[in-house]
């Protein structure tokens, strides 16, 4: 029978002790906290020990580990990523898309009979969703993980593997706080929001739910404008004035402990998931080249 954090477990007894005037009762006492027996420091691994005849083992805490990486995670600084709001990276989306997506699901300014490159001064509001091909991050690669991504949201070790959880997405439908394709400086902020741990020792999950805030970066002397009066108390960081964001942006990453050989080998032997083998190669392709 398991109890909750901080309590014991009994997992067998074999020739119980007799009970002496001097001698605490062990049994009545089993249901009260193990502090009141033993004081045992908290560690990361399983720990087994006895106690007059009676094997008891504990076990590391998940609300342990959860409050340990909750704090260290969203402790951390947020990372800031500037960027121009050039019209060549969105339109060389739009082009890698259109054989993909329905006339309805372009935007309004593109059509696949029209590929010349818009020039700044059309004024083409950014596509919901392409602010995924700006903000690269901004890290040598010499600081990237195995796996090709940056450490600013990673756990670390042991939790290498990663996954994509879910995610969701807000714009502000105010006019003028809309993002424009004029080479405008924008910014990006990143942020830890929460961190969970799920699952049981040695198959943790740890859930990151990363914010990313993206919006109008301006300078000292555009705050001066009459224009961005109302934004004089904006955040600043450096000369960047952040004005609120225009689209809010929420994902969900899972970290989990690196596999075996042998358990890595078990997959490899699965039949794939990817649906329209054909497609995506070359669609994955294309898009990798919009972010270079």
């Amino acid at each position: 029978m398991a109890y909750k954090q901080g309590y014991v477990r009994v997992l067998h007894c074999q020739n119980p002790p007799k009970h002496t005037s001097h001698k605490p009762n062990l049994f009545a006492l089993r249901m009260k906290p193990f502090r009141s027996l033993l004081e045992i420091p908290r560690s990361g691994s399983r720990l087994k020990f006895s106690f007059n005849g009676i094997r008891i083992a504990r076990y590391s805490s998940i609300e342990a580990l959860q409050s340990s990486l909750h704090q260290e995670l969203t402790s951390r600084p947020n990372n800031y990523i500037f960027d121009y709001l050039s019209p060549t990276p969105s339109h060389l989306l739009n082009i890698t898309l259109s054989d993909f997506l329905p006339d309805s699901c372009q935007p309004a300014n593109f059509t696949k009979q029209n590929l010349e490159l818009p020039t700044t001064y059309s004024n083409h509001h950014l596509p919901q969703s392409h602010h995924l091909v700006y903000f690269p991050p901004q890290v040598p690669s010499s600081s990237l993980l195995p796996d090709g991504t940056d450490y600013l949201q990673s756990p670390g070790s042991p939790f290498d593997r990663r996954m994509w959880a879910g995610g969701s997405l807000r714009f502000d439908p105010r006019q003028f706080n809309q993002l424009v394709l004029c080479n405008s400086r924008v910014y990006c902020t990143e942020s830890m929001s929460n961190v969970a741990v799920r699952g049981t020792d040695g198959d943790e999950k740890i859930f990151v739910n990363i914010k990313r805030e993206v919006g109008h970066s301006l300078s000292r002397e555009e705050v001066n404008d009459s224009k961005w009066g109302s934004f004089k108390n904006a955040e600043q960081v450096g000369n960047n004035h952040l004005l609120p964001p225009s689209i809010v942006e929420e994902r969900n990453l899972v970290y989990f402990r690196q596999k075996s050989s042998a358990a890595m080998k078990k997959d490899s032997e699965r039949p794939g998931k990817i649906l329209k083998r054909r497609l995506l190669p070359i669609l994955h392709f294309c898009f990798c080249c919009c972010l270079c």
